[in-house]
């Protein structure tokens, strides 16, 4: 049976800050530290609702065979592979991508990825909702 959660949400760690903060003064520009935003070793999220976006991501740190589940969204999810290798699956079709491509899950499409490479599999992974949305299988 398929259940169906909210992803990301707010969880702050304390970390130290850096001793340059981040500032501009335009009122509606919003500077976010990844640190800030960070879940643990292996993801940053980013909810957009939560910042005033309506778009949301999660920055994905993977190593050899760690990564999502099976799980599908009302909406497209597009992952920009930055470092290494990751292998995904898409409506139950498995293939590799390197560093430099970009996958397009289509909406309502079951899609898992993990890493693939020796060393870390670096991707941004963006939902374009300001809440993140999924089915998991």
């Amino acid at each position: 049976m398929a259940s169906s959660r909210q992803l990301g949400g707010h969880r702050r760690r304390s970390r130290t800050r850096p001793t340059t903060p981040l500032t501009c003064h335009n009122p509606a520009v919003t500077i976010i530290r990844i640190e800030d935003i960070r879940r643990n070793e292996t993801a940053a999220v980013f909810v957009g609702r939560e910042h005033g976006a309506n778009v949301s991501f999660f920055i994905s740190t993977c190593r050899r065979g760690e990564g999502a589940d099976p799980h599908r969204h009302p909406y497209e999810e597009t992952f920009v592979i930055q470092e290494g290798t990751a292998e995904f699956t898409v409506g139950g079709e498995t293939f590799e991508v390197g560093a430099g491509s970009i996958v397009v899950a289509p909406a309502g499409i079951t899609h898992s990825f993990k890493g693939a490479s020796d060393g870390i599999m670096r991707s941004v992974n963006i939902h374009p909702a300001a809440e993140m949305a999924a089915e998991f299988d």
